[in-house]
């Protein structure tokens, strides 16, 4: 059944002939949602929006991908409104630096150049607390 519906989705996205995909969509009410994530998956938001918009969603995952597909409308037609962020206030300059693995237990690359970042940093005046994950 996957393979039919798949067949009849990419022959209908090549075919930009939504029409066939609507005639399908009717014959297996069930494979909305599906069909609908296939084309969000794919870029095809509009659509996938169409097919959400006509049919009441059953299923919770239904509802969510319709929520999730609505807000990603929203944002398309109106943009994303960010906060202006002040300017925070500089203070005093500390760093804690969380290492994977670290000198002189580990030689490798990572650890030579995190070695090398906060000795260079320490050099620059900056106050530097270097930890290694727990356990190591």
């Amino acid at each position: 059944m996957h393979i039919v519906i798949n067949t009849l989705l990419l022959l209908a996205i090549r075919l930009k002939a939504f029409g066939l995909l609507g005639l399908m969509l009717q014959v297996i009410p069930s494979k909305r949602p599906w069909v609908a994530n296939k084309l969000l998956s794919i870029g095809y938001l509009e659509q996938s929006s169409m097919i959400l918009k006509a049919f009441q969603p059953r299923t919770e995952y239904a509802q969510r991908l319709k929520e999730r597909v609505d807000s990603m409308e929203k944002i398309r037609a109106n943009g994303l409104n960010f906060p202006v962020v002040q300017k925070k206030r500089q203070g005093e300059k500390n760093i804690l630096l969380a290492l994977h693995n670290s000198l002189p237990y580990d030689k490798a690359g990572y650890a030579i150049r995190s070695h090398m970042l906060a000795t260079n940093l320490i050099k620059q005046g900056i106050q530097l607390t270097a930890t290694t994950r727990p356990g190591y």
